[in-house]
């Protein structure tokens, strides 16, 4: 825990229900220097249960496991597997990929239900490596 953390917890402990002493401050300044806390915002899914809240969950689950059998990902495929509930802003989708356990790799050029095409990103999952190809990756 940083140290400007320990310093509010401490005042406002000190504030509310006192300390006693400074054996009892060292050692609670201690026990919140090895606290390992997770960093940035807590999980909205726990905390959400909305139609897009959870279709992202499900997508990003479904991503996880065509990642983890050695496969690329794109969201035109998720979108295809797992279609967005009707009545949201189709501009979530873009919220699948927004998360630390994916990495982009590349782009793939795909073609559009009505004709035509667009490129989008293609992704694996942070913690997999990217095999050479045999004759482009030196």
């Amino acid at each position: 825990m940083r140290d400007d953390h320990i310093e509010q917890i401490v005042a406002v402990v000190r504030g509310t229900v006192g300390i006693g002493s400074e054996n009892r401050e060292l050692m609670l300044r201690r026990r919140l220097q090895e606290l390992n806390l997770k960093t940035g915002p807590e999980s909205y899914v726990k905390k959400r249960r909305d139609p897009t809240a959870l279709w992202i969950a499900e997508a990003r689950k479904w991503a996880k496991n065509r990642c983890l059998m050695g496969q690329k990902v794109n969201i035109y495929q998720v979108c295809k597997a797992l279609p967005p509930p009707s009545g949201i802003d189709r501009r979530v989708i873009g919220g699948v990929f927004k998360h630390p356990d994916f990495r982009r790799v590349g782009t793939v050029r795909v073609e559009k239900e009505g004709g035509g095409h667009r490129t989008c990103g293609e992704f694996i999952l942070s913690s997999q490596t990217m095999p050479k190809g045999a004759i482009t990756d030196w």
